[in-house]
């Protein structure tokens, strides 16, 4: 399973913009889209190129700075751990639910509603 890198969560965390390379559809390239910021793709040519002129340009743009301000805090907000300890805590309650059921042949408890985020 593709996993974000370190470094990425790190910079979302401070509120940086990025400018990552990746492939189309990656886990990466829907969490930089959403944080407002480029994801080129190293299996396109020129593709690292056009997409760091772009973030240059963007950096002294007011319209695409008020953007990605809003896009930013977005982001932030899932990559926090008051937000990661809410889906574990979800997600580890339903597993020990679920076992206890399963052991005890009663009925499966539904599985809680967690954004699938990104």
């Amino acid at each position: 399973t593709p996993l974000l890198k370190g470094k990425l969560a790190e910079a979302i965390s401070l509120g940086m913009p990025v400018l990552g390379v990746s492939y189309k559809e990656s886990v990466m390239d829907s969490v930089l889209n959403a944080y407002g910021c480029y994801c080129a793709y190293q299996d396109e040519k020129g593709d690292v190129l056009s997409k760091l002129t772009q973030a240059i340009e963007s950096l002294n743009n007011p319209i695409w700075q008020a953007g990605f301000e809003a896009s930013r805090m977005e982001v932030m907000t899932q990559f926090s751990e008051e937000e990661i300890r809410s889906r574990t805590q979800k997600i580890t309650e339903f597993a020990a639910k679920r076992y206890q059921a399963q052991k005890n042949n009663l009925v499966v408890p539904e599985a809680p509603l967690i954004n699938p985020w990104p």
